[in-house]
């Protein structure tokens, strides 16, 4: 709706009043276009705090509902956090996904699967992607945080299934107690309405109501309503650069939001397990071997220390930890085993086996390496060894019990594990008996 059709409408509404008004009343004046400025200057300035580098976090609570006469239908509420920041930055928590936006692109990960993540260029536009990805994001924090430099623009990402609305005036409101200033922003026919209650001082936006009547999303005669109740705060400390940042080394990189969902049972059952700890029996292990035939099987290692490594050729701290794992190998050769296992791998068998040749050449391990490599193609053995970040090295004490778990690699775990292996190997020497002195004859 322009500025010019706002203030044709509310003159005859005002010269409507005035007709009917008595004759000792005193004449209404309802000037349109002031009551558009103070409402476009209102929405301007709560764009500006969501977009402040004090950041913001964010608890909202959306629900939607038909209404028809009497009777109501009410859809699921979902639930999200947000943490924004300047330069459209934000962290975003929404149906088990987590999103990282900033420096021009998007990472997702999902709860149900820790060891995949998505990335995508933002394009320039960060709420746009994201609402490609989600299509209903009923979150006006979303398009006040990462949405369009032109407010007219920001009004069509407020609540999407609402888009033609536009800045028309500000009232005031009192809500449980607490006075709001409400911006009201109407479409040219009326059909479409969304108020967005905030605190006057603050500028945070609290309440959020949308209402649709009529069109191909609400049957005739009924209204589609939106509600969206928000908790915002300014931290303590402004966030920092780290924080919007995800480190996924360790995670294999998927094609699509579908992909990075686990579906399977035990997915969810392994998030509620502890790890494997120091103390506990090894699981079994039974995995072909790489580039040969036969087995190799944890039990038949028994009597000696096991080093039992999960990595996959796509991630960087598990190739960058090879050569160390060499260097172990070959310093307690015949003491120790140092088995790799590959796992989180997609392709055939030899598809795999020749993305590990290459990464060993690159690594400079050659064949006579002391290294076992071995195949976890179905991913059975990282899930029974409840792995979830790659690399993960246990330690199996020749009893078969775990000496140590270190997830990731540094010099710090890699110092540990050698000194742990070096306990483990010790030699001990039996204890001499000392005789007792014998008197000397008298």
């Amino acid at each position: 709706m322009t500025r010019a059709l706002i203030a044709l409408a509310t003159l005859v509404l005002s010269q409507q009043v005035n007709a009917q008004a008595p004759p000792s009343a005193k004449p209404v004046v309802v000037d349109a276009a002031k009551d558009a400025a103070n409402a476009e200057a209102a929405l301007k300035s709560i764009i500006e705090v969501y977009r402040s580098d004090k950041g913001l976090r964010v608890e909202s609570k959306a629900s939607t509902s038909a209404v028809k006469g009497e009777a109501v239908g009410k859809g699921t509420e979902v639930d999200a956090t947000f943490v924004f920041t300047s330069q459209r930055r934000a962290v975003m928590n929404f149906r088990k996904f987590e999103l990282h936006i900033g420096g021009g692109k998007i990472v997702a990960t999902h709860d149900s699967n820790a060891l995949a993540y998505l990335e995508v260029n933002d394009n320039g536009s960060p709420y746009y992607q994201l609402f490609n990805a989600f299509q209903a994001l009923p979150f006006p924090e979303l398009a006040l945080a990462l949405g369009e430099d032109d407010p007219t623009e920001v009004c069509m990402q407020l609540m999407p299934q609402i888009p033609n609305v536009v800045p028309t005036r500000v009232e005031q409101v009192e809500t449980e107690g607490q006075v709001y200033d409400m911006l009201v922003l109407l479409s040219d026919d009326g059909s479409e309405e969304l108020r967005l209650s905030f605190d006057p001082d603050t500028k945070f936006v609290e309440i959020a109501e949308g209402v649709l009547r009529g069109g191909p999303n609400a049957e005739a005669g009924s209204e589609l309503r939106f509600s969206v109740t928000s908790k915002v705060s300014r931290p303590k400390e402004a966030p920092t650069d780290a924080m919007f940042v995800v480190d996924v080394s360790s995670k294999q990189k998927v094609d699509g939001l579908s992909a990075l969902i686990d579906k399977r049972e035990e997915a969810a059952e392994d998030k509620t397990v502890a790890g494997l700890k120091a103390g506990e029996p090894a699981p079994e292990l039974v995995l072909p071997r790489v580039g040969e035939a036969g087995e190799w099987s944890l039990a038949a290692a028994r009597g000696k220390p096991v080093l039992v490594d999960f990595w996959a050729t796509w991630c960087g701290p598990c190739v960058g930890a090879i050569p160390e794992l060499d260097k172990l190998a070959t310093e307690f050769a015949g003491r120790v085993e140092v088995v790799m296992v590959n796992t989180g791998e997609q392709g055939s068998r030899e598809e795999r086996e020749a993305r590990i040749a290459d990464v060993m050449k690159r690594r400079n391990v050659g064949l006579d390496s002391a290294l076992r490599g071995v195949l976890d193609l179905d991913a059975a053995a990282s899930r029974r060894w409840l792995v979830r970040a790659f690399p993960t090295t246990f330690l199996i004490a020749p009893d078969g019990t775990i000496a140590g778990v270190w997830v990731g690699s540094s010099p710090t775990s890699q110092k540990e594990l050698h000194a742990k292996l070096t306990e483990l190997t010790a030699v001990k020497t039996p204890a001499t008996s000392v005789s007792p002195a014998i008197p000397a004859a008298k």
